[in-house]
């Protein structure tokens, strides 16, 4: 996956930047001032990189940012998107990821990112069974993320999780 950034309209793209070796799915926000953030997946993980200006940064400099690195995330249904705050100093990214026990399914995970800080991960499946007149196992697959941030900073997700009502 790589950017290249025009400074202003009709002026040419810069050099390439490698947002992620072997990177796809690739999904960016930027705010009105240009700041934002750029993630994509590779080898089953999730990163991310915070533009500000015309520089590039990895967010968290440790590396996949997946709720768990030893399960699957992104790809597929589960691809990788990501939100930027007004200003451009934040954001959050969602995707999904495999859970690491057999047969508990996929969730829907969402990160706070401040800066080319990132904070904790958190899962967003509703708990199996919970809707009214749902099949008490269903609901094991959350999945198709998608994220957004108001002007106030809060995170907005929606998400698929299927259930059954009697039939799938």
């Amino acid at each position: 996956a790589v950017a290249r950034i025009s400074p202003s309209p009709g002026a040419p793209f810069g050099a390439e930047h490698i947002v992620q070796a072997g990177g796809s799915f690739a999904d960016v926000d930027l705010s009105p001032n240009g700041n934002g953030y750029v993630v994509a997946e590779s080898s089953n993980d999730v990163f991310a990189e915070r533009l500000d200006g015309t520089t590039w940064t990895e967010v968290a400099a440790a590396g996949a940012l997946d709720s768990d690195p030893t399960q699957e995330a992104g790809g597929g249904n589960r691809q990788v998107r990501v939100a930027a705050s007004t200003d451009g100093a934040g954001g959050a990214m969602a995707w999904g990821e495999i859970l690491p026990t057999p047969g508990d399914g996929e969730d829907v995970f969402v990160r706070r990112l401040t800066g080319t800080g990132a904070g904790s991960a958190h899962g967003t499946r509703l708990p199996l069974g919970s809707l009214p007149n749902t099949v008490a196992g269903s609901g094991k697959t959350a999945d198709q993320p998608a994220v957004s941030m108001d002007g106030a900073g809060t995170i907005w997700v929606v998400f698929r999780q299927n259930f059954t009502y009697g039939a799938t």
